[in-house]
């Protein structure tokens, strides 16, 4: 039998054989990788468009965060209670009161670590939740002579360690936003600030899509770096300073192109036999 094949190959008709098994062979591999090919794109494909729908998630997060910040010292600044104080040397316990009523009332509902306003004229500064400070008792001096050196209308500061004298939990960081008082006027007689922890601002940027492979950089500082070495793409979205970036890894891409590979192969492997 082996030598009735052998001769089959060498006779025309058995060279003719040859030719065909080749050419069919070479057929079914340019189906398999045309196949795994196109396969592997929409792959890829599907895990592009997720990665950049988590991004745009993530950014409009993070935007909307931080717009709430802005427009809610915008209404704190506003309020009747802390422009009477403005200005007024003589603001006595009963125009504090008023804004210690307005503040708490406030931030009771907030997801702030605090909300703080300095009075210039009396040199008193309000904290929310624990109460009022002179210049000199402040519990962050620096933060406090920095404010008080600059004329700027508004600027965020990050990467602040919070702390006071008492309580536990102390320092953390966090995101602070500075509105200088009155909000529409020239010149300064004081200044709001509000708080935001760090950790939580990175919980509400992530809510909803996961911290798997995800970065976030505000203004050059990163605050988040949860990417591995295995990158494969990084999809990014930049814009008004927030850069946020998540990545998709070669693990990832395998594990989404594996099931279709495997069928590939064996069905590359049924027709090479077949053929």
């Amino acid at each position: 039998m082996k030598r009735m094949l052998k001769g089959m190959l060498f006779r025309p008709h058995g060279k003719r054989f040859r030719q065909i098994f080749l050419i069919a062979l070479s057929a079914v591999t340019l189906a398999a990788a045309l196949t795994a090919f196109f396969s592997f794109r929409s792959c890829t494909g599907r895990l592009t468009d997720r990665a950049q729908s988590r991004v745009s998630r993530i950014y409009l997060n993070l935007q909307r965060t931080l717009d709430a910040v802005q427009s809610n010292a915008v209404f704190l600044g506003s309020l009747n209670s802390v422009s009477r104080v403005l200005g007024n040397p003589a603001a006595g316990v009963d125009e504090l009161k008023d804004v210690m009523e307005d503040i708490c009332s406030f931030t009771g509902y907030s997801d702030y670590s605090s909300v703080e306003l300095f009075f210039s004229d009396i040199e008193r500064v309000y904290v929310s939740e624990v109460g009022l400070y002179t210049y000199d008792d402040y519990f962050d001096q620096e933060f406090l002579n920095g404010l008080l050196s600059e004329n700027v209308n508004s600027r965020w500061v990050l990467g602040r360690s919070y702390s006071r004298y008492y309580g536990a939990g102390f320092p953390y960081e966090v995101l602070t936003y500075v509105r200088r008082l009155p909000l529409y006027a020239a010149g300064s007689q004081g200044y709001l600030t509000i708080q935001i922890r760090t950790s939580h601002l990175i919980t509400l940027a992530l809510d909803g899509t996961g911290r798997e492979e995800a970065a976030l950089t505000l203004w050059g500082e990163t605050i988040l770096d949860n990417r591995s070495g295995d990158v494969w793409k990084t999809v990014r979205m930049e814009e008004d300073g927030i850069d946020c970036s998540v990545s998709i890894t070669r693990r990832q891409v395998w594990q989404a192109f594996r099931p279709a590979a495997l069928i590939i192969l064996g069905g590359w492997l049924l027709l090479t036999v077949l053929s």
